[in-house]
């Protein structure tokens, strides 16, 4: 008979390699023990807290215990039902064949009259939803392309699987019975890890670390359909190991006669049995070849004892990640729903239209849009088309609604409506103050101040600097716009009235304009450098000996024929800066005083059509479940304006506003609770909530 090898944390199969056939558990040896170390610490550890358990009373003797289950599938990029990708139909009947076992179900090939037999009151449910409260496309079922997550091709040995695929792929044990379904290398059918001891997983006297707790199974051992190849393809594979993940020994207790699986109700044994040896005898009692504990042809298996029972349902009542699974909501239904968008586009031109899509899940009956400034202005749609008609910076909400429950998304701020045709992007006149302009006076001396003036069309204020009054040669003040975003605009221009009278060429005063595309940290863009020669191409009005102040419209640029006309500067090259400074800077010659006004930027809304809502880059959190850090991450062309990372009360923890461009946001959790956390992200045209576990 072929030999089956079962992988179980604690079980590894000795005098098994006699036959080049599969072993049915590896178990033991994905815990690290072996026969020859069969009395390790770590499992004594572990049956002493089992012992000590099943000493105390059960809260619930009798009930059904609902296990809910996700079957991570790891293959090659075939298709679905192909290759190591089995079947959807495939891994429904695993969970038919654990039901069958575990409720001892009449009239299937679960049900038994042994004397001994019982209907150990577990059930299993394939998860409706992913840990993030979504619905899953196929109940219970995740596929994971081992291409896209860096995996080596299989077959796999335990330790790869324990250390790279398990750590990476598991979903919240808290929450979900993991199975994974991948090639096994070294003959192995399957694994599990036991049940922990304490609540801390990492030390050796438990099953195993939180990171790798679950089962795993090659795929022609998964269920009694599809790939599934006998002599073990009736799903019993996973029925053994999940006996194991629930604190049951090997029948045979991994050792002689004299080892015990501490059920009295198995009888003693030495080996274990393959095929179906109807008959056989061992340590001087009938063997108990039907326990599924045992390493039998699956069409054999058919009992769990009593005892094995009260051992199970003690672990599920009492052991880390075991005892929160029947209280799991994720088969119950829909969970409640979480609101979350994308447009088409975050910033428009005036006339033209959004598309918006409903992002949310899981199952959303109803919803509800508000935009305001938008035609229409709310909708129930899932994709509405919104049409702005003026400028301005509008607030999108959204409302939705499942069977679980309601949830909303507010985001202020979040679409930018362009004036079109020629919009101006910055002007002032100083008839309002500085109007958000700032000086720089490095030598706290004279400077650029506010003076009352004639002629200009702006109106009786402008800015000015008394260079006739201000001997120390060489000085540089400078006056510095505030910031214009200059994403969207084309035909970009800015023009600006001055007014200068030179007392003497000999005293020659400098007007620098200059340009920053760094928010004003720095300058390197010189746009103009202005300083009167005698050719009138700065000066508006003939020397004067006395302090110039403008009298009429004569002394400003274009008041009077043969003087300097307006400037106007061509800034298309800047076109897409989203933090654009302008910065006038004087140059002292002890000359006269040099006026400014009616100063603006404008420029031709140019946005062209935006992708569509499924183009829209989606981050993903990494590590997640994650310790001190995590980090935000995208594959692709994104932007966030604005992170949230917000606790279960609601409350925002950390805000931050990354620099743009970033594709990986470094998220620093040193200092919060252990918790489900949101990390809210909005830019980039969506907005969108991803759960974060911190531990």
């Amino acid at each position: 008979m072929p030999i089956r090898r079962i992988l179980l944390l604690p079980v590894l199969m000795a005098g098994l390699h006699l036959s080049a056939q599969p072993e049915r558990c590896g178990t033991e040896a994905a815990a690290g023990w072996s026969r020859a170390h069969q009395r390790a610490p770590a499992r004594e550890a572990l049956e002493s807290w089992i012992q000590h358990r099943m000493a105390l009373p059960l809260r619930q003797t009798s009930g059904v215990l609902r296990i809910p289950v996700v079957v991570h599938v790891l293959h090659n990029g075939e298709a679905p039902g192909a290759g190591a990708n089995i079947s959807q139909a495939q891994i429904q009947s695993q969970i038919e064949v654990l039901n069958e076992d575990f409720r001892r179900l009449p009239g299937s090939p679960g049900f038994n009259t042994h004397p001994s037999g019982a209907d150990t009151e577990i059930e299993f449910c394939l998860a409706l939803t992913d840990p993030a409260g979504q619905l899953l496309a196929e109940p219970g079922i995740e596929r994971i392309r081992r291409q896209d997550k860096g995996f080596a091709a299989g077959p796999y040995t335990v330790s790869y699987a324990k250390s790279v695929i398990l750590p990476q792929t598991i979903w919240d044990p808290e929450r979900y019975c993991n199975l994974w379904v991948m090639e096994l290398a070294n003959d192995f059918l399957g694994f599990a890890q036991y049940p922990d001891s304490s609540s801390l997983g990492d030390l050796p006297v438990d099953g195993g670390p939180h990171y790798t707790d679950g089962i795993v199974i090659r795929p022609a051992s998964f269920g009694r359909t599809g790939s599934a190849a006998a002599p073990y393809h009736q799903g019993r594979t996973t029925t053994h190991e999940i006996g194991h993940w629930l604190g049951l020994w090997h029948i045979w207790g991994d050792g002689p006669c004299s080892v015990d699986d501490f059920c009295t109700d198995t009888p003693p044994a030495d080996a274990p049995h393959y095929g179906c040896p109807a008959g056989a005898v061992s340590c001087g009692f009938p063997s108990m070849i039907e326990n599924y504990m045992d390493y039998s042809d699956d069409l054999c298996m058919s009992v769990f004892t009593a005892c094995q029972k009260q051992r199970m349902r003690t672990v599920l009542e009492h052991a880390p990640r075991r005892r929160t699974l029947p209280a799991s909501t994720v088969c119950d239904g829909l969970a409640p729903p979480q609101a979350q968008f994308a447009s088409s586009a975050t910033r428009i031109c005036a006339g033209s239209s959004v598309q918006f899509s409903d992002r949310s899940l899981p199952g959303i009956q109803q919803r509800s849009w508000s935009f305001p400034g938008g035609e229409p202005a709310v909708s129930t749609d899932s994709a509405p088309v919104v049409a702005y008609s003026a400028p301005g910076l509008y607030p999108v909400s959204l409302a939705v609604y499942n069977t679980a429950g309601g949830d909303t998304l507010s985001v202020s701020g979040y679409l930018e409506v362009l004036a079109s045709g020629g919009a101006v992007l910055l002007e002032t006149g100083f008839e309002n103050g500085w109007e958000g302009w700032t000086v720089d006076n490095p030598d706290a001396d004279l400077t650029w101040a506010l003076r009352s003036a004639a002629g200009s069309p702006a109106g009786s204020t402008s800015a000015a600097i008394s260079l006739y009054d201000y001997p120390q040669t060489g000085r540089r003040d400078a006056l510095t716009s505030p910031p214009a975003d200059l994403r969207g605009y084309s035909s970009l221009s800015l023009s600006f009235r001055h007014a200068y009278r030179p007392y003497n060429l000999a005293d020659p005063d400098s007007l620098l304009l200059l340009a920053s595309t760094d928010g004003g940290s720095t300058f390197p863009h010189r746009l103009l450098a202005l300083r009167e020669t005698g050719s009138q191409t700065f000066a508006t009005q003939a020397r004067l000996t006395s302090s110039f102040t403008p009298q009429s419209a004569a002394d400003w640029c274009g008041g009077t024929p043969g003087y300097a006309a307006c400037f106007t500067v061509d800034l298309s090259a800047f076109a897409g800066q989203p933090d654009f400074r302008l910065r006038f800077v004087s140059v002292n010659g002890y000359g006269n005083n040099i006026w400014l006004d009616d100063i603006r930027l404008s420029g031709a809304c140019a946005l062209t059509s935006a992708p569509g809502p499924g183009a829209v880059p989606a981050w993903r959190l990494a590590p997640n479940p994650a310790g001190e850090a995590a980090a935000l991450i995208c594959g692709g062309s994104c932007r966030a304006d604005e992170v949230l990372i917000v606790n279960h009360l609601g409350q925002t923890v950390q805000r931050l506003r990354p620099a743009a461009g970033l594709e990986r946001i470094p998220l620093d959790l040193a200092g919060l609770p252990a918790g489900l956390y949101q990390v809210q992200v909005s830019g980039a045209g969506q907005a969108i909530r991803l759960p974060l576990l911190h531990h």
